[in-house]
This record gives structure tokens, C-alpha cells and sequence, in this order.
């Protein structure tokens, strides 16, 4: 919101600029109604109206990249970057980072060793104390101790305005590369399946 003060001979005049939200519709806090300007009064805004303004609502964008260096032949230095890609600002992100295929992790965050139905695995979790926007990203460092084999690393995150999303990658330490990436709007290649081909070669 933006004031500006204009002076004449009869007074003052103030012009307030509201820009437009980026998240409609917004509720009366004393009757918890929402209301539309018809002419020149307010009415309630029937049910269609509120239902499409929510549709309209800008949401921010979620998505993670990966930064691996060699330390010796059998740990890498692994950073999972969860970030903001748009402009609209993104609350209360969480997160939760998997690996499977490796046989010790070390992070500031701790992690908790466990085994589900895709196999043992380690896993790290934590949230965002602030707003993430665009210019900022939320690192999660760890070092990997691996078998000397192909690993995956898992990346959930979601946030106050978005459902759960994921991305997943394989690594290959032998020839530092990475053999798979995935998400979960594209499932080229789904993790399970991922998961059955490494461990067919340990």
C-alpha cells in the first residue's frame, strides 16, 4: 500500500494505492463474510464468485537441486537446495530428505535411520523459521558415507500454500555422475523401480 499526500489551497488530499492481492478472496474478520463492490455498495459475494477468486489465488513454486562433490573414494559432500522459484512468497516450508543405499550420513540437522518398504534408509527433516522468497534457498548439507555403489537421494517439501512435492536423484560415485532424476509431476521414472535396480547391484 502506497500513500501519497496532495496540497492545495482548499487542504490536503491523501490517494491510497492498494495493489491487487495476489491472494483473493479476503474475509470480513467481523462477520466472517465475503463481500463484493456492486456500484457503489459492498454486498456479500455469492458462493461462484468467492469459489473462482480462490482459483485465481498466486501461489508460490516450490522445486530442489543437488550439489555433490568427491571428498575420497567413499564419502561425498551432498547439498539439497530447496527453493523458492517464483515470486510469490512461500510460509512455513517443511522438508524431509531421504537416502537409501548408504551406509552412514552426517548432517547439523541430525538424521534418523529406519526402514520402510522401499528398504533402510536414512532420513532428515526440518522446516523453514522464515518466509522463503525467490532470492533465498534453504540448504540441507550432509556428508555421505556410500558403498561404493549407486545411492538415492529423496526430497519432499511442501509449505503453507502447496501440497507435498518431490524430487529424487541417483548417483553414481564410481563415475560422480547422476544416473536418474526425477520429480513427482513427471514419474518417468517412478522410485520403487529406481530403488529395485541399485540394490540388485549390492
Amino acid at each position: 500500500m502506497k500513500i501519497f499526500e496532495h496540497i492545495d489551497s482548499s487542504g490536503s488530499i491523501f490517494i491510497i494505492d492498494i495493489p491487487q492481492s495476489t491472494i483473493p478472496p479476503h474475509q470480513c474478520s467481523s462477520d466472517g463474510r465475503y463481500y463484493i463492490r456492486l456500484e457503489r455498495e459492498a454486498k456479500p459475494a455469492p458462493h461462484g464468485i468467492i469459489q473462482a477468486l480462490f482459483q485465481k489465488r498466486k501461489l508460490p513454486k516450490l522445486d530442489a537441486d543437488i550439489y555433490i562433490r568427491k571428498i575420497n573414494n567413499e564419502v561425498d559432500n551432498v547439498v539439497v537446495s530447496i527453493k523458492n522459484t517464483s515470486n510469490i512468497p512461500a510460509d512455513k516450508v517443511s522438508f524431509i530428505v531421504e537416502l537409501y543405499n548408504i551406509e552412514n550420513v552426517e548432517c547439523e540437522l541430525g538424521s534418523r535411520e529406519s526402514q520402510d518398504v522401499l528398504g533402510d534408509k536414512f532420513s532428515i527433516s526440518n522446516h523453514a523459521k522464515n518466509v522463503l522468497v525467490q532470492v533465498m534457498s534453504l540448504p540441507v548439507e550432509m556428508t555421505i558415507s556410500h558403498k561404493l555403489n549407486e545411492y538415492v537421494i529423496f526430497a519432499g517439501f511442501w509449505c503453507k500454500d502447496l501440497d507435498f512435492d518431490f524430487k529424487f536423484w541417483t548417483y553414481n560415485p564410481m563415475e560422480q555422475e547422476i544416473t536418474c532424476e526425477d520429480w513427482f509431476h513427471y514419474k518417468k521414472v517412478s522410485l520403487t523401480d529406481e530403488l529395485k535396480r541399485i540394490q540388485k547391484k549390492t
